[in-house]
């Protein structure tokens, strides 16, 4: 069998696992247990970096469509009209720009995906739209070549179409203690959706903020999410 047969039979095998077993509120462990790939429990990136070399991470987020590898190209905005199989056109990938790094560890990691009608790419973070849905869905899973991360789901904003990351510069306290606000009450031309219930969170948190559009072109969706653990994968 060809190398790419098997790699997109992996894909097909990973979508399926987290997809149908991965329960909503089970642990980071279980998550890991659940998503096992070869032998040492853990999602096979170098199997992945085979089929695409900027492959670096993968997002899952229980019940919505959001499953799907991360990537990073060397030119920004690279993965906005490209696939991860590198052809041209929609859905296009989910990526992050080189301004973060690819460890997690920046004070707000911002993820990019399409607004598809059909749910796919970040198609289905609208569902966030609504309350109901908000209050019963706050896990977000985070695979990395060194174990998961685990986070939070906080609040969902309408933002304005500046760059999160130039609105909010995270070089300074100022800038963090912005976006915190921002994530919890608005800011300027920006208005929160919702904000869970007894979140605390800080300057000194670590964020993802997932980046999608909405029908009003002046605007962008963000699913803000808080860093509450990860969990290294053991040998």
């Amino acid at each position: 069998m060809k190398l790419k047969r098997k790699i997109q039979i992996l894909l097909t095998v990973i979508l399926l696992i987290t997809a149908y077993l991965l329960p909503i509120n089970s642990s980071i462990s279980e998550a890991k247990a659940l998503s096992l790939v070869n032998e040492n429990g853990q999602v096979d990136f170098a199997t992945l970096q085979a089929y695409n070399s900027d492959i670096y991470a993968w997002i899952y987020i229980p019940n919505t469509k959001v499953n799907y590898p991360i990537v990073q190209s060397q030119t920004d905005d690279y993965y906005l009209m490209k696939n991860v199989d590198g052809s041209q056109g929609y859905p296009g990938a989910i990526y992050t720009n080189k301004v973060n790094s690819k460890t997690f560890q920046d004070f707000n990691t911002v993820i990019y995906g399409h607004n598809m009608r059909n749910k796919s790419a970040f198609g289905s973070l609208h569902s966030f739209d609504s309350q109901e849905f908000f209050d019963n869905n706050q896990d977000m899973y985070i695979y990395t070549a060194d174990g998961v991360y685990y986070y939070q789901i906080f609040s969902t904003v309408k933002f304005s179409n500046a760059m999160v990351l130039d609105a909010f510069p995270s070089y300074s306290d100022y800038g963090k203690q912005s976006f915190v606000n921002m994530t919890l009450t608005g800011y300027a031309k920006s208005s929160v959706e919702h904000v869970r219930t007894g979140a605390e969170v800080t300057k000194d948190d670590k964020f993802v903020t997932l980046s999608t559009c909405i029908s009003d072109g002046n605007y962008r969706f963000l699913v803000i999410a808080k860093l509450i653990g990860f969990d290294e994968y053991g040998y």
